[in-house]
């Protein structure tokens, strides 16, 4: 069952001044704890550099795209700005309050997703603070892993919660053997990190996301509070500072870290890879309830136009590829690109770049029977050879992209919709 609910948005106040994340490629492991700090390391290095703290206890964290989101156990969601070219970076704010205790957490796009003890899970906006469904649960929420449009929910009653995010339909996808305090998956297995209350050590299972079917298990020597993965390695977090390495597969440990914090109650892992840019202004308050939150405002295709960034967001280089998939096939379009940025309606979309100022299009082109529209290499070249002095990009310059394309069946009936927008800070 689903209802929706409503969130007051509070003002953002910055809590601390922070360094700035790394901007390397090499994957970086994040650690928090009811102290309500949190810090981050090279997972093969192991030395935990302190990045800030919270207004209360972090009981859930999640990465995406090098910024951090985190809940704390009155319900507080705080976002700490990693990424070098957004807004405020280095600084930690507070974002909303959750309806529930934000025991879990994770990322949709545009939203996040809040699981509670009270056995909800809401999606809320991340700009806004609206809560835009609420998903009741079958059983209180200790974990949570999204893939693609399905949440994988483990509760402290053993079950594994399976919920389709687009239809709210729900099932109990599997039991484990103890209380679901962590979760991690590798595309093929979902990894369950279990404990009971006072124990010191936990159990991780192995549950294949093709059945549900538990196919395997480990004793760790600590309570699992937190996980997350590289490789073939897990990480799991508990509350005697411990961070333990073990091969997925056998639970052999591969190394132990310490924690420099009181506990650890979270972890969370960045991607092997940062995009050169930043999605952002999702299908969220779409035009008519069209709404799809990894994307633009559904089309005709029943998903909305996904715009992502290839390459690198080097000047010299000049090799960022900006593609957009999902859209209807056989259907003209036309990328273009400004600096400032909306979040209007916009036929059966949203205007999320440009208005007021000049906008530069680049050429015409169709989605063919793919359905899927490239623009670059040669970005950079392009905009010096044909945009003039306004619309030249430079080292340094922040341009922001969307994609217009026509969708004469659209659910809207305006005829025409918009992908979400792609912003790239092009470096030296």
């Amino acid at each position: 069952m689903r209802s929706p609910r409503n969130t007051v948005l509070r003002t953002l106040s910055a809590l601390a001044p922070l360094a700035l994340l790394s901007t390397a490629n090499a994957q970086t492991l994040y650690t928090a704890g009811l102290d309500s700090f949190f810090s981050k390391a090279d997972p093969n290095a192991g030395v935990f550099q302190p990045l800030g703290a919270c207004g209360g206890s972090v009981q859930s964290m999640i990465e995406s795209y090098q910024d951090l989101y985190l809940g704390d156990v009155g319900g507080r969601v705080y976002k700490h700005f990693g990424h070098p070219s957004g807004p405020f970076p280095g600084n930690t704010t507070y974002l909303f309050d959750s309806p529930n205790d934000a025991t879990a957490l994770a990322d949709y796009g545009g939203a996040l997703l809040v699981g509670g003890s009270d056995s909800t899970v809401h999606m809320i906006n991340k700009i806004s603070g609206v809560v835009e469904e609420t998903f009741n649960t079958l059983s209180p929420v200790g974990a949570m892993v999204r893939v693609g449009d399905t949440l994988f929910v483990g509760s402290g009653t053993t079950q594994v919660v399976k919920i389709n995010l687009r239809t709210g339909a729900q099932n109990i996808f599997g039991v484990c053997g103890g209380e679901i305090r962590s979760m991690a998956e590798d595309g093929t297995h979902l990894f369950l990190g279990t404990s009971f209350s006072g124990a010191t050590q936990g159990v991780v299972y192995t549950m294949l996301m093709s059945s549900g079917i538990v196919d395997g298990a480990f004793m760790v020597a600590n309570d699992a509070n937190g996980m997350a993965r590289l490789g073939n390695d897990l990480f799991v977090g508990g509350s005697d500072r411990s961070i333990l390495r073990v091969d997925s597969s056998t639970g052999a440990v591969v190394d132990t870290l310490t924690s420099n914090g009181f506990d650890v109650s979270a972890l969370a892992m960045s991607p092997v890879v940062e995009e050169p840019g930043v999605p952002y202004c999702f299908g969220l308050g779409c035009p008519c309830g069209n709404d799809d939150p990894l994307s633009g405002c559904a089309n005709s295709t029943q998903v909305g136009a996904s715009m992502r960034g290839t390459g690198s967001s080097s000047f010299l280089a000049d090799d960022l590829v900006v593609t957009v998939d999902q859209l209807p096939p056989n259907k003209f379009a036309v990328n273009y690109m400004g600096i400032l940025t909306n979040d209007i309606p916009f036929g059966d979309g949203k205007l999320c770049t440009g208005g007021g100022y000049p906008i530069f299009r680049f050429p015409i082109q169709n989605s063919g029977s793919s359905g899927t529209i490239a623009l670059g290499p040669g970005i950079v070249a392009h905009s010096q050879a044909n945009f003039g002095a306004l619309g030249q990009i430079s080292p340094s310059s922040t341009w922001l992209f969307q994609i217009w394309y026509r969708n004469p069946t659209g659910p809207c009936t305006s005829g025409f919709n918009t992908s979400n927008g792609y912003t790239v800070t092009f470096t030296p």
